[in-house]
């Protein structure tokens, strides 16, 4: 057989299949059949040489597909590369998105949700899911530290070292130098600002660190609208 799939095939089923799995998390089906299906034909079309010949034997026709099964194993890792690659993607694209409003927390943790359930179905393993959501988990450790804080409300009747203090704590929140329970704990307490509500607030982003799960998620879906920093 003389086919050969030309270049553009390869990433045009990856494109194919990155549009279903995007449709699938946001029940999209007008576009979900026609992208996997697509894939679907993308990839046939582009493995059809691999099938390397027909031959008739006592039992008919049958195909030397041995080949065939171990390719098709790799071309499965390689999906499974895919949808974690398309998991990382989406689900930054719904963090990152909340700088400028994006969904509502709720509706952040359904599709959570939904995307993990989406790489169970395809066999990604387990293992695997802490990797497709580490920047997930540092934007929310970021925002408990940003709530913690007061949000973008830089706290009154503090000196100038105290207010260089805070703004070096919410620079550090997306790292893994991120502030600490306790370095957040001392400096409240410093500055007058260790509120029982704070307190709590405090308890929650422990709880997040520990378990990368929320405590309170009546609480955390107002996590933007925790109020400013007040002296007690």
């Amino acid at each position: 057989m003389n086919w050969k799939a030309p270049a553009w095939m390869v990433p045009f089923g990856a494109t194919c299949a990155g549009i279903g799995f995007l449709a699938a998390i946001f029940h999209n089906d007008a576009m979900l059949w026609p992208g996997l299906w697509l894939f679907v034909a993308t990839l046939v079309a582009a493995n059809i040489d691999r099938f390397e010949k027909l031959k008739a034997s006592s039992s008919g026709f049958e195909f030397e597909a041995k080949k065939v099964v171990e390719e098709a194993r790799t071309t499965v890792v390689e999906m499974q590369l895919l949808a974690k690659h398309l998991a990382e993607i989406s689900l930054s694209l719904v963090k990152r998105s909340a700088r400028i409003g994006g969904f509502p927390a709720a509706q952040e943790e359904q599709i959570r949700e939904k995307t993990i359930d989406l790489l169970r179905r395809t066999h990604v393993p387990e293992a695997d899911f802490a990797e497709v959501l580490d920047e997930w988990h540092r934007w929310v450790l970021t925002d408990y530290v940003f709530g913690i804080l007061g949000n973008g409300m830089l706290p009154g009747h503090i000196d100038q070292d105290a207010q260089n203090q805070w703004k070096e704590m919410r620079r550090r929140a997306f790292g893994d130098n991120r502030p600490s329970v306790d370095e957040l704990t001392d400096w409240l307490a410093r500055h007058n600002f260790l509120t029982p509500e704070r307190q709590e607030y405090l308890a929650d982003y422990a709880h997040y660190l520990r378990h990368k799960q929320h405590r309170r998620f009546d609480v955390w879906e107002c996590h933007s609208e925790w109020p400013r920093l007040d002296a007690t």
